[in-house]
């Protein structure tokens, strides 16, 4: 009975050296544990927290770097302590394991207890590889989106007691500038600058002077301040140049995040005869009414790192086309001799009637009107038409009408004017169109045509056809014109035309009250 007695005790004093040995096991193992476990739960947090890139503002551009400080919300998970990481240079990339764009300084970052936490990081960012920049800018500046892969080491710092070394690896959505989207706000030509140039078409200098304003939109994720001197070509969409732009160099060009207001200053030129055509097209299309698409071809920026990165980058826009016409009006004047012949069934000869052109010059250039075709519609029937050859060169000249020899008609920027002498316009109306009109004009005191219209002027180096169809031309009847009138004449009649009229007229005006140009009808 002893000897069992002294195995039970035996077994008994085993069992609690057996727990102390396990608790001192664990003891001796929580260091590994905690060297073990503690940086993969550090590196779990890093990897499972977000970055969200405001807006980075790049700054003092050099050769190979520039200054950058970006707003960044970093949504990290909930901590028990506070939580800081020291300083680090971060490296950025396109792709991972891809060639590095540059590295950014970064600064001391405190994430605090988790959380969404606004951060401001600023820094030096260095250009490690400027094709591999230069691709990337390409893409942000045409896609909506673009991603950067940014990787960095980190020490993480859980309060005063415990640093651990992890890796950022992330990627980094950004907005892209989805082609700068813009809208020209204003577009004037002018003649040379004085002192300057010289003259092919009479009164007028060439080359024409572009001023452009445009308001330009950034969408992106980077400010550019300052972005420097921009020198654009400008093409139409088949690759003509029609001009060559550039910005202030006095004042280096900022590129804000948002909508701005950029100006620009140039020459409207071309280059061969593609070139000039294309040009004197633009012109027409812009003096006409309608847009005319085109594109900016970046070719230098003052700012040597942009200048690699942004030189042959295309901005493509929209001129829109100036609602200002350069026939403002037309005053006929009714013959009445002219009247009674053409009435005559048995003489035959077509009416023409003199009307005094009034033309107004939107551009602060100079140009000269070398030729007008002008056709005149009234219910859909050709009423009227004017073809009036000023140009001595054109082989449809003809100087054999009365008075002074044709000449060009010279409007000085943001001129108008009525001309001091009156031109020939030919009638082609029936006399029962002509009766509907009159009576029309008499019940409602006006008479609405349809002109279609071209021009041809010269400015600058260029010769161009302006075209316009203006749908709503008024007929008013004239009343003493400040202007030079034509010859008295007797008034006339219409009763003495077997009854169709039975109102007097001695000149009527032809106004436009449409939205476009207005343009002269003859009456018949």
């Amino acid at each position: 009975g002893e000897a069992d007695d002294v195995s039970l005790l035996s077994g008994r004093q085993r069992f609690p050296l057996r727990k102390y040995a396990y608790a001192l096991l664990l003891l001796l193992l929580l260091p590994v544990l905690l060297l073990v476990g503690a940086p993969v739960t550090a590196q779990l947090i890093v990897d499972s927290s977000e970055l969200t890139v405001g807006l980075c503002e790049v700054s003092d551009p050099a050769a190979d770097s520039a200054q950058v400080v970006c707003a960044v919300t970093a949504r990290v998970p909930s901590l028990p302590m506070r939580v800081t990481a020291d300083g680090t240079t971060a490296r950025a990339s396109r792709s991972a394991g891809g060639t590095s764009l540059g590295t950014l300084t970064v600064p001391a970052v405190d994430f605090g207890y988790g959380g969404d936490v606004a951060l401001t990081l600023g820094g030096e960012m260095r250009v490690t590889s400027l094709q591999a920049l230069r691709e990337f800018a390409a893409e942000a500046q045409a896609s909506e989106e673009v991603s950067l892969r940014l990787e960095a080491p980190l020490l993480l710092r859980f309060g005063s007691m415990l640093s651990l070394p992890v890796t950022l690896r992330k990627w980094l959505p950004l907005r892209g500038a989805q082609s700068f989207p813009n809208h020209i706000l204003t577009m004037d030509i002018s003649d040379a600058d004085p002192g300057g140039g010289r003259e092919r078409f009479p009164g007028t200098r060439l080359p024409n002077v572009i001023s452009l304003t445009a308001e330009v939109r950034n969408p992106s994720s980077f400010a550019l301040r300052p972005l420097g001197a921009l020198n654009l070509s400008v093409h139409t969409p088949d690759g003509a140049l029609v001009g060559r732009l550039s910005s202030n160099a006095s004042a280096p060009l900022l590129l804000p995040s948002g909508a701005s207001v950029q100006r620009l200053r140039g020459v409207l030129v071309a280059e061969k005869e593609a070139g000039l055509e294309a040009a004197s097209r633009l012109l027409s299309d812009h003096l006409s009414g309608r847009p005319s698409p085109l594109y900016g071809l970046v070719e230098s920026v003052s700012t040597p790192l942009y200048d690699y990165l942004f030189a042959g980058m295309r901005l493509h826009t929209t001129l829109p086309g100036l609602q200002a016409p350069l026939l403002d009006r037309v005053e006929v004047v009714i013959d009445s001799r002219r009247l009674v012949d053409w009435a005559n069934p048995l003489d035959g000869r077509p009416l023409v009637l003199d009307a005094y052109l009034a033309i107004s010059n939107p551009l602060a250039a100079s140009f000269a009107v070398m030729r007008i075709d002008s056709h005149i519609f009234y219910n859909d029937q050709r009423v009227g038409r004017m073809q009036l050859v000023l140009d001595a060169s054109d082989p449809e000249y003809d100087a054999r009408l009365d008075g002074p020899a044709l000449a060009p008609i010279v409007v000085s920027p943001r001129q108008q004017l009525v001309t001091g002498r009156p031109y020939p316009c030919i009638v082609e109306g029936s006399l029962a169109t002509i009766n509907q009109m009159q009576t029309e004009m008499r019940q409602h005191g006006t008479v609405t045509v349809v002109a279609r219209s071209e021009l041809k002027i010269g400015s600058g180096d260029f010769f161009t056809t302006i075209s316009y169809d203006q749908p709503a031309v008024s007929v008013v009847p004239h009343h003493a014109p400040p202007y030079p009138p034509a010859p008295p004449v007797a008034p006339f009649s219409f009763e003495a035309l077997n009854g169709f009229f039975n109102h007097e007229w001695e000149e009527m005006t032809v106004r436009d009250r449409g939205k476009a140009a207005s343009f002269e009808w003859p009456l018949r």
